[in-house]
């Protein structure tokens, strides 16, 4: 789980400093026509899934089925503020990159900020966060340019933050969380006898 964690946050790190490599709309198609609008969605962000339905068939992998395209926000996630209830995001932070969803059998979070404010002001808001929403530190680390809390909560949560300078201004610092909860295994489907 662990391991997981440390892979999605190196991944989610290196997409936010990286960033985009082409225009938004390189993959449109302009010669296709719009597929029908799923009448039971609402919202642009909903008219988008829609509208990306035959995203799959195009790059070679099957088409996803309506019911195989529900999209569910993790459990730990309050959805009207956009990040989860025992990890805010630090306070008028600017976004840079914002991920979530189903990995593997984990619901994960990802969060990429940046803020003009001192180490010593972000750590003791982080130190904060963990003991009020009680996360478990098993791992700190605070200097003045770079800073890291590994959470766990129960056994089967799991949080990380790392702050560290931003290279390119030298003044302000990038703010990376991720969480991650593991989802209940399903059960085998139950074999079924042999009739004589």
């Amino acid at each position: 789980m662990k391991v997981r964690l440390i892979v999605f946050l190196v991944l989610t790190v290196f997409m936010a400093a990286c960033g985009s490599r082409g225009p938004a709309y390189k993959d449109i198609n302009t010669n296709q026509q719009a597929p029908p609008t799923n009448p039971g969605t609402e919202g642009p962000a909903a008219q988008g899934l829609a509208n990306n339905t035959n995203a799959a068939s195009q790059a070679g992998g099957p088409a996803a089925s309506p019911q195989s395209r529900t999209f569910r926000a993790p459990a730990f996630m309050d959805t009207a503020k956009g990040y989860p209830k025992d990890l805010p995001n630090y306070p008028q932070a600017s976004r840079l990159n914002l991920q979530y969803g189903p990995y593997e059998n984990t619901d994960t979070f990802s969060i990429a900020l940046q803020t003009g404010d001192p180490m010593d002001k972000i750590a003791a808001f982080y130190d904060q966060v963990a003991k009020s929403n009680g996360w478990t530190v098993s791992n700190r680390l605070v200097d003045s340019e770079y800073a890291e809390w590994v959470l766990t909560k129960k056994e089967d949560n799991d949080a990380k933050v790392t702050v560290q300078k931003d290279k390119q201004t030298s003044k302000s610092f990038i703010i990376v969380a991720a969480r991650a909860t593991k989802l209940p295994q399903k059960p085998p489907p139950a074999a079924s006898k042999p009739q004589s």
